[in-house]
């Protein structure tokens, strides 16, 4: 559940920086502007393991799965 703490990136966000994601069966040469943050990152494993929600991972307004960029 959101807190109320607010950064420049958004609720849970904070700087910038480039995530380069290396799969076997994910889609080639893809770019995505999508905002990610590592609460993200904990969602898509989540996600993939079929595991429940820790945390803030299960905020659907402020956290966006990272499971478009692996899957094929």
């Amino acid at each position: 559940m959101p807190d109320g703490n607010t950064w420049a990136g958004g609720m849970y966000g904070g700087g910038l920086i480039p995530a380069i994601v290396v799969t076997t069966h994910g889609r080639r040469a893809y770019t995505d502007t999508t905002p990610y943050n590592h609460y993200s990152m904990l969602k898509t494993i989540e996600q993939a393991w079929n595991l429940g929600y820790l945390g803030a991972a299960s905020d659907g307004a402020q956290v966006t799965s990272m499971l478009p960029l692996i899957a094929p």
